[in-house]
């Protein structure tokens, strides 16, 4: 994703318990052209769950790919616990939520490993200074994860990568 409007949750699936298939993403940004104000928030459509703090124009900060990588992880959350990290009764207390809030542990939604839970809370910074800097580290570290719970690796070092890639 380049573009860095809305990633929000396609058609993902559990193949089985704890094994998860992410099987498209989907790009929803409802623009109407015939209106000035094409990024007020309430043109959001369907979306508005996916969106960053800095999407939501209310944080003064530059949006860059960072910003998909929120997205990254309300996608992975939501996938883990069946829920989204931020609700509210409507359109300003989800804003709120997002710009405020911490999402609920995921350890109320299942046992998960360490990490897992770590690259998903860092994936849903507030900040996207907090977030890793690229797509490369998310990758990186979700490969050793791989590697490490299909016992390829004795131990897993992965705070080394998160942000710094």
């Amino acid at each position: 994703i380049t573009d860095q409007q809305t990633l929000s949750g396609g058609r993902n699936e559990v193949l089985f318990p704890g094994v998860f298939q992410l099987l498209d993403f989907e790009l929803a940004v409802k623009a109407e052209r015939d209106r000035a104000e094409s990024t007020a928030i309430s043109e959001l459509e369907g979306t508005l769950a996916y969106i960053s703090p800095e999407q939501t124009g209310r944080t003064n900060r530059r949006i860059d790919s960072r910003t998909d990588l929120f997205a990254v992880g309300v996608v992975l959350y939501k996938m883990l616990s069946g829920k989204l990290p931020f609700f509210g009764a409507d359109d300003s207390e989800m804003v709120h939520k997002i710009l405020t809030a911490s999402p609920p542990s995921l350890d109320g939604f299942g046992k998960f490993p360490s990490v897992v839970v770590e690259i998903v809370n860092l994936l849903l910074e507030k900040s996207a200074e907090n977030r890793y800097a690229s797509a490369l580290g998310l990758a990186h570290d979700l490969s050793k994860f791989c590697v490490h719970a299909a016992g390829g690796i004795e131990h897993l070092s992965h705070k080394e990568t998160l942000r710094s890639q």
